[in-house]
């Protein structure tokens, strides 16, 4: 069946005239953005587009597949009438023109305007998916959970504090990724989410960006915190709890100390760890790939979360790569561009219950070998060195080495006993 290349629905109604349209979802962000203009030739005598009205809901379909579903939010009408001369005023609206720009956001985009409606402000001894769940409650947004289900000892809500922050900090803490679907369905994950086809310079790839950045990457993480649970007293609940990691891919000597503000033990610490690495290292290393089709040639969806050998031979690049961002473009010409913004993926884990989809390394080493490509080894997978946790000292005298940092203090003075 053949499908048109670009749709947009306002309230289940089919919108036809529209001139340009960009759809943008990013992982970063927890919900995707639409807009469209719609051109028309003349001034029309009654309202046209009812159906758009702030809050309407807005699906985008490409290719055939759903790749955005949300809510209007801004309508903005702008006209010209026929020119008169001297104090004429015209009353012809069969001549101007007149344009309706549209804007949307994602269904999620209520977590991100609303604060959270918790009735108490405090779990005790929840796990992840269950506080997502307190959180999404009064909402209209389903939740997608594909990430472990980590055990909690308490959680905090801030009064006033906006859904998408507790989101975002819940994620942070836990090393889990926040993101919106393409159906409007808010996914929780710590994986990629499935597997999508090669991307090969010269068969799929139109054009390409590659960039690399020491901005974001660290060589050693620590992260800090303390023993929360109530089974933890005396001197175990005062020490704070450290775990360093250092990162075989940073030559430099670059480190970087995160608070956790969760229970310490030592797999949320190696957790947020991985997390942290894993974050930096997305940010440094990104590809952005505009491709040839709408969608992939054996007619799935592209969407962000899918994991892609990518293979850009100037670059060096031989690897698996995650999308972070995916954007559509009809510009007013009527050309339809399908753009793919590629990082490295999550690093693989034995903790979490969801199956890791495949890596396919061994692809691009064959590859390398095949052309004989050397160096460039930058887009390969960097390894995490985990050292174990251990305790703050309470009493400071001389050098302590904190963090693997050599630092000189004086001693410790305590001040005279009260008689």
């Amino acid at each position: 069946m053949a499908y048109k290349p670009f749709q947009i629905f306002l309230n289940s109604q089919e919108i036809e005239g529209f001139t340009s349209a960009r759809l943008s979802r990013k992982k970063a962000d927890l919900t995707g953005t639409f807009s469209c203009d719609i051109f028309f030739n003349f001034l029309p005598e009654s309202p046209v587009v009812v159906e758009a009205l702030r809050g309407a809901d807005v699906s985008v379909y490409v290719g055939g597949h759903l790749a955005f579903f949300g809510a209007l939010d801004k309508r903005t009408g702008k006209g010209r009438g026929k020119s008169g001369s001297g104090n004429e005023v015209s009353t012809s609206f069969g001549s101007g023109s007149y344009t309706v720009s549209l804007s949307a956001r994602g269904r999620t985009k209520y977590l991100v305007d609303s604060s959270h409606q918790h009735p108490t402000g405090l779990m005790k001894k929840p796990k992840t998916r269950e506080v997502a769940e307190a959180l999404l409650q009064a909402f209209d947004v389903e939740l997608d959970w594909q990430a472990e289900d980590v055990e909690l000892e308490r959680v905090t809500f801030r009064d006033g504090i906006t859904v998408v922050h507790e989101l975002q900090r819940l994620g942070n803490e836990n090393g889990q990724f926040v993101y919106e679907t393409r159906d409007g369905k808010l996914r929780v994950t710590d994986s990629t989410v499935g597997n999508g086809e090669p991307l090969v310079l010269g068969q799929n790839i139109l054009h390409f960006n590659a960039d690399q950045t020491e901005e974001h990457e660290r060589s050693y993480l620590v992260v800090k915190g303390q023993r929360t649970a109530t089974e933890v007293w005396g001197k175990d609940a005062i020490l704070q709890v450290i775990k360093e990691a250092r990162n075989s891919g940073i030559d430099k000597r670059i480190p970087f100390i995160i608070q956790h503000y969760g229970d310490a033990k030592p797999e949320s610490l190696e957790r947020r760890l991985k997390f942290e690495a894993d974050k930096r290292r997305s940010q440094s290393l990104r590809v952005s790939v505009k491709v040839f089709h709408v969608q992939q040639t054996n007619s799935e969806p592209w969407d962000i979360g899918m994991l892609h050998y990518v293979e850009i031979p100037p670059e060096g690049i031989f690897n698996d790569m995650e999308v972070i961002e995916l954007e559509y473009e009809l510009d007013a010409q009527g050309e339809l561009s399908t753009t793919l913004t590629l990082a490295p993926p999550p690093s693989p884990k034995q903790t979490s219950g969801i199956e890791q989809a495949p890596q396919t390394d061994s692809i691009g080493k064959q590859r390398r070998n095949q052309l004989g490509v050397s160096g460039m080894d930058i887009w390969e997978p960097a390894d995490l060195e985990f050292s174990p946790s251990f305790e703050a000292p309470t009493v400071i005298e001389g050098t302590d080495y904190l963090g693997g940092i050599k630092i000189d203090v004086p001693p410790l003075k305590l001040p005279p006993t009260q008689a």
